[in-house]
């Protein structure tokens, strides 16, 4: 085994049902997230349950829809008569429908004690309370998990050469904060920002010029979604419900994202994270790349990348579906348009070092990334344009830079 559950990926359309006792809830949470993190779709009622649902109804159907049952067993949740032990048996009584060869319901200790139905007798289970590490491993690894790419990671650290040649540069080194958003590190470095004059579909505003970022950050996988904006801000102004709560949270202002900023700052007791300026998120898009989009040229491959007008349907969808930009960032193209911190201005002439936009205060903030209704050209990498801080649209979200350590 690898002894690191980071580099072990689940299918994205993967659904787990975590059954927990109420006592065991803390545990249940961090699961959870980790099964999120891992790319996993898993079910919790404390995390997924909506107002006004009829919770009995939505526990079965959820059970009923999970490819698998995750059973989170403990002597203190043994010994009681809970509602756990009811999904225990509706989930046991699925198994005569299930081939035998199948995995289903994975039993998780989370301390020493032995499951009360027969019928489990035959199942193994995994104890997580030896060593966390290796019991996550284990259960992802019945998931289905599988090595991210590299040789075995799915996220491969890698740079893209002017010509589209891809090469490995390092493996992606993660950190994943108390709500389960997880951010990756970007080097610093020097890059090209803008575009040439002769790259497809450019706009006049893309003047070529040397970046230099001199401080390393790190940078949110994925846009905000809905359950992060709820979990920090509660109501979610979203226009797009429909998809789920993993569709990016959008009809946000921009001093809306500073309020989400805030909050998160002070619920986790530092002033780490904050929008990105234009060139950290563009510098983050390209990811080593000097071409139209993070993976080349051909637009042709876009819909790998992104959703866009030429495959979103004209809604937003669940983040993280799409195939990553070489250091682990999804939905940089497409999706929803993302709030940066710089006010919109005109680009130096020369080489610059950290640029943080304008000094003066302009009328418009600056945002990035095309989006669901947009054309594969608005999706460029070099792409930019401008919108009101006060203004709500419902193409418009963000995703947030974390300071590094």
């Amino acid at each position: 085994m690898s002894d690191d559950p980071s580099k072990l990926v689940v299918k994205t359309d993967t659904k787990v049902f975590i059954s927990y006792a109420r006592e065991d809830v803390k545990f249940a949470r961090k699961l959870y997230h980790d099964l999120k993190g891992a790319g996993a779709a898993p079910w919790l009622d404390q995390e997924c349950l909506l107002p006004g649902q009829n919770w009995k109804i939505m526990i079965r159907k959820a059970i009923e829809e999970s490819r698998f049952f995750l059973a989170l067993l403990s002597s203190g949740a043994l010994s009681k008569k809970g509602y756990a032990l009811k999904e225990l048996r509706m989930a046991l009584d699925m198994l005569d429908e299930i081939p035998d060869e199948d995995v289903f319901i994975i039993p998780v200790r989370l301390n020493e004690c032995w499951p009360a139905d027969e019928r489990l007798k035959d199942i193994h289970w995994a104890d997580i309370f030896l060593s966390y590490e290796a019991g996550l491993e284990k259960i992802l690894l019945a998931l289905g998990a599988e090595m991210r790419e590299s040789g075995e990671a799915k996220a491969k650290a890698e740079e893209q050469k002017p010509g589209g040649e891809v090469v490995k540069v390092s493996n992606h080194q993660i950190i994943t904060n108390t709500l389960g958003m997880r951010f990756v590190y970007i080097p610093a470095g020097t890059f090209m920002m803008g575009s040439p004059e002769d790259e497809a579909g450019r706009y006049n505003n893309e003047v070529l010029h040397q970046v230099t970022l001199t401080k390393t950050f790190l940078m949110q996988t994925t846009p905000v979604t809905q359950w992060q904006w709820k979990a920090v801000m509660g109501k979610n102004p979203s226009h797009f419900k429909d998809g789920g709560n993993d569709c990016p949270v959008e009809n946000v202002l921009w001093e809306d994202a500073q309020q989400f900023i805030k909050k998160l700052n002070e619920h986790e007791g530092k002033t780490l994270y904050r929008l990105p300026t234009e060139a950290e998120w563009e510098y983050a898009c390209r990811a080593g790349s000097s071409t139209r989009f993070c993976f080349g040229d051909d637009e042709n491959r876009l819909s790998e990348y992104a959703w866009y007008d030429g495959n979103s349907g004209g809604k937003t969808h669940p983040v993280g579906q799409k195939k990553p930009n070489a250091w682990g960032l999804y939905d940089m193209h497409g999706n929803v348009w993302e709030w940066c911190q710089d006010w919109f201005g005109d680009y130096p002439s020369g080489d610059i070092t950290d640029p943080a936009g304008p000094l003066k205060p302009g009328s418009a903030r600056v945002d990035r990334g095309g989006g669901c209704f947009f054309s594969a050209r608005i999706c460029r990498s070099a792409c930019r344009v401008r919108d009101l801080p006060g203004g709500r649209y419902h193409f418009l979200g963000f995703r947030l830079l974390r300071l590094a350590p």
